[in-house]
């Protein structure tokens, strides 16, 4: 079987098994970093669009549902109506519900894959969203289908939309000190990583960006965190 069509199942296997082991549960944080970036982040794209009524978001591999939660009691987090979220790991599902039942039902989550235009869709939902996220989850599909996903994004955001990819850079000095950590955990057998981290492959993020840029001609921008980490790739739909 290739890389491209099991990708699915060792990603499904890898974090259902780290929410049974309680890993991922409804009261499960992120960083303080990590939380500290996507909060700058996240309050300066809202910003962009708190002059449309009743935002629409929908988190692509939404996990159990943290950083919707963290949207929605942000300062600026009252300007969303609807908020949406999908999972290829089927049981990150019930958790993500139960975390965000203050704010949305359980019709607003279902599994799903971010290859997969169909799992777009909800009942009663948008057909496009004000505002589409995705955290860590380009990098758990194989190199060839990186670009594929920012593409199948693009295509549900609505008229000046914004979509937020945050990532992992390959070419950035933690991308690349990773990818040394990895290949000696995965062939080596020296652990300086988790194994399910060496199911990851950072994606050129910056080589997307400009990209999408040059063949959309939708505004393209990334930020790095303070702490040089994390990457966040954000595109802006116009007209």
């Amino acid at each position: 079987m290739s890389e491209s069509l099991n990708y699915k199942s060792t990603q499904q296997t890898s974090f259902g098994e780290l929410v049974e082991k309680g890993v991922y549960s409804d009261n499960f944080e992120h960083s303080a970093e990590a939380q500290r970036f996507f909060g700058a982040v996240m309050s300066d794209v809202i910003s962009l669009l708190t002059a449309k009524p009743g935002l629409q978001v929908l988190d692509c591999g939404c996990g159990p549902g943290a950083w919707l939660d963290y949207i929605s009691r942000m300062d600026v987090g009252n300007a969303a109506e609807g908020f949406y979220g999908f999972d290829l790991t089927e049981q990150m599902i019930p958790v993500a519900r139960k975390r965000l039942a203050h704010c949305a039902s359980e019709d607003n989550f279902h599994a799903g894959d971010v290859l997969n235009d169909q799992d777009y869709s909800f009942p009663g939902g948008p057909d496009k969203y004000d505002l589409i996220m995705t955290y860590d989850v380009v990098q758990q599909l194989p190199r060839a289908l990186q670009l594929k996903v920012c593409e199948t994004i693009l295509k549900r955001l609505a008229k000046d939309g914004v979509a937020v990819i945050f990532d992992n850079d390959c070419h950035s000095p933690f991308g690349r000190k990773m990818g040394f950590r990895k290949f000696f955990t995965r062939y080596l057998g020296i652990t300086l990583v988790p194994k399910y981290f060496c199911n990851a492959k950072y994606p050129p993020l910056q080589k997307f960006a400009n990209r999408i840029a040059r063949e959309t001609g939708y505004t393209t921008e990334i930020r790095v965190s303070s702490n040089g980490m994390k990457r966040a790739m954000i595109i802006r739909a116009g007209g």
